[in-house]
């Protein structure tokens, strides 16, 4: 029940690809997605019982990182034998339920699995994470600022296109106040404009 693994997510940094200005911790990662998942949930209308489940889902959703660490998921299925990476993702065997989720009662728009939710909250915060580096001055993780938004754009495919619009153009308003930093924006910061297009 109170698995004394998950405290190593506090110790276990992000983003070791590439030099960085403010490091970010597994956990602290974790705690922005639960945020924006609850967020997300409150703007596409999900039952309050199924929010509560996509948290909890996000709070952790990285968990088997504790004993992995922050590995790219393709080269993590590489390198991590396949055996001992089921062996660790079972001492986090309550991390992940993906539940189908949906709207209100008297909204019959729209089913959702919670991993889709998951991902979208994942792709912001990693936006925000990036975006805050450039605003500090770290230009190298620019490029990787631009892969991340086509992901987001990919991730957000599943939902209805005004759902999709609505948090794209909620994101990019934050975004450009982050980046903007009390000085000018540079235009190329942000590929596409608070519609998404």
């Amino acid at each position: 029940m109170f698995n004394h693994e998950y405290r190593r997510l506090s110790h276990v940094e992000r983003w070791d690809t590439f030099p960085r200005i403010k490091r970010q911790s597994v956990a602290e990662h974790s705690f922005y997605v639960a945020l924006y998942v609850s967020q997300i949930c409150d703007l596409l209308g999900v039952k309050e019982t199924q929010k509560l489940r996509a948290i909890d889902y996000a709070l952790r959703h990285d968990a088997s990182e504790a004993v992995t660490g922050d590995i790219l998921g393709p080269i993590k299925k590489c390198i991590v034998n396949q055996g001992r990476l089921e062996e660790i993702e079972s001492i986090f065997a309550d991390q992940v339920h993906d539940y189908s989720m949906y709207r209100k009662a008297g909204d019959d728009h729209g089913t959702y699995w919670t991993r889709d939710l998951i991902k979208v909250a994942d792709k912001i915060d990693e936006l925000f994470y990036t975006a805050e580096e450039q605003a500090l001055g770290n230009r190298q993780v620019h490029r990787a600022y631009g892969h991340i938004m086509v992901g987001l754009r990919k991730a957000l495919d599943f939902l209805p296109d005004a759902d999709a619009r609505k948090i794209w153009g909620a994101v990019m308003y934050q975004l450009r106040e982050v980046l903007n930093a009390g000085g000018p924006l540079p235009p190329d910061y942000i590929p596409g404009d608070e519609n998404g297009q």
